[in-house]
């Protein structure tokens, strides 16, 4: 007898017994779907589905916290990041601060190239609690009263990507995803690859500095037993050093009164 209708009796046997994996219950059809690692549903007969069921896989974007939105950041190790709600700057209520909004400026055609650090700067308070010099012309964006109180600060480059950016937070145990600071360090070198970059006394508390090089450095200030902020850097890799002094600044002039909450 020839080979081929046996090997063709013993594939259909094998299916019998195993069964077609792309089959569905009695009363439902597969539904292709646009999701290579899904590529079909099983849905009852007259569903009115359409031919594809387009499906778009979710886990990409994370839950942001109140006050914060996904924004998509292509080209770096994650699409997406957490930033403020983009709205019309607020003052603190608790305090009066110097101006810091600046004349628009006319965007040019191509994307400069020449950068220097800034020479002008105010000085931002939020009153009995902390107060900073920051660049003039960089643009300020006050969260404070977010669950995650934070003070988002960025110069336009005026490029495509990545821009310039100090960010302030204060973290305790009753906003969500809350982590203790240490936990918090290790986390970041351990999911960012992030290094220790010293360790010394911000505003004559303990702090902790972990760094990306050329990419980003964070201080971690120490409040209390459980409370602390974080003071962030980042910037383009070739911008790096160019406005390493903003950061520098930061860390020199910022100030916690002894009235803030978690101080002890």
């Amino acid at each position: 007898m020839n080979a081929a209708p046996l090997l063709l009796l013993a594939a259909l046997a094998f299916s019998q017994i195993q069964g077609t994996p792309e089959e569905c219950p009695a009363g439902s059809e597969r539904i292709p779907t646009g999701n290579t690692l899904e590529p079909f549903h099983c849905k009852p007969f007259g569903s009115g589905q359409p031919p594809v069921l387009q499906m778009t896989p979710n886990f990409l974007k994370p839950h942001c916290p109140k006050g914060f939105e996904p924004e998509q950041s292509p080209g770096e190790k994650f699409r997406y990041r957490c930033i403020p709600v983009k709205r019309q700057d607020a003052e603190p209520e608790l305090a009066p601060v110097l101006e810091t909004t600046a004349p628009a400026k006319q965007k040019k055609k191509e994307a400069p190239t020449n950068f220097t650090a800034p020479v002008e700067y105010l000085r931002y308070t939020i009153k009995d609690q902390l107060q900073f010099d920051y660049p003039k012309d960089w643009k300020m964006i006050n969260g404070w009263q977010d669950e995650v109180p934070t003070l988002y600060i960025e110069f336009d480059t005026g490029r495509q990507g990545k821009q310039v950016t100090v960010v302030v937070s204060k973290l305790t145990p009753v906003e969500p995803g809350y982590e203790d600071m240490d936990a918090a360090i290790e986390h970041e070198k351990e999911y960012q690859n992030a290094a220790d970059a010293g360790s010394g006394r911000i505003a004559g508390f303990p702090a902790r500095v972990t760094a990306l090089a050329n990419s980003s450095k964070t201080a971690y200030v120490r409040l209390g037993a459980d409370d602390y902020l974080t003071l962030s850097y980042s910037a383009p890799e070739d911008l790096y050093k160019t406005f390493e002094p903003v950061y520098k600044r930061l860390l020199q002039s910022f100030k916690i009164a002894k009235t803030f909450k978690g101080v002890p």
